[in-house]
């Protein structure tokens, strides 16, 4: 009887390992199309057309509307940041005005956002020279990461910051450059 059970149990373990097995072998082969659920690249057109016009790097440009609005054209934060890539009205205005763009415009339409908060971000990398520093002002605004970086406890270079005191911040900007990587990675590109 004993070793009756003892086979059950040997054939239970053994099948279950094949299930292991199979189940990792699936996820290794289809690994890459999961990810691309969470990690995809929509509105492809406006994100190539103004990152390649204002030099931005692509994968920045999906890492910031993936953590700014889930590719969500009508999000709207509690701060009352709109669109994919999360602009306030003063932010979208200014650049507007940047690029040379009369009116108001329509925060919520996909082209005008992306090509606002792409150009925001190319003008925050000319003004600090450094893509983490930009980040980090597109996320906690341009004079506090200036106020930062003349403080010798947070920025040892003026240009990077090696300490970030705002805790959502620095999580903004850890999140980015994980998605950035996920989308060089999954893209190969």
């Amino acid at each position: 009887m004993r070793s009756d059970k003892r086979t059950r149990f040997g054939i239970a373990v053994l099948v279950f390992l094949a299930f292991l097995l199979l189940a990792e072998a699936l996820l290794a082969l289809f690994a890459d199309d999961i990810l691309r659920t969470h990690y995809r690249k929509e509105f492809s057109g406006f994100v190539g057309q103004y990152a390649s016009e204002y030099g931005v790097p692509e994968n920045l440009v999906y890492a910031v509307i993936l953590s700014e609005s889930g590719f969500r054209p009508d999000a709207v934060s509690g701060a009352g940041a709109k669109g994919l890539m999360q602009m306030m009205d003063a932010s979208f205005l200014e650049m507007r005005g940047r690029i040379g763009l009369e009116g108001e415009g329509n925060i919520f339409d996909p082209e005008q956002n992306i090509r606002c908060g792409v150009y925001c971000l190319a003008y925050l990398n000319r003004y600090f020279g450094d893509w983490d520093t930009a980040v980090a002002a597109y996320n906690a605004g341009i004079g506090n990461v200036m106020n930062w970086l003349k403080d010798p406890s947070l920025s040892s270079d003026g240009v990077h910051l090696d300490a970030i005191p705002f805790r959502e911040t620095e999580t903004y900007l850890k999140r980015i450059k994980r998605a950035e990587k996920a989308y060089k990675i999954l893209y190969r590109s």
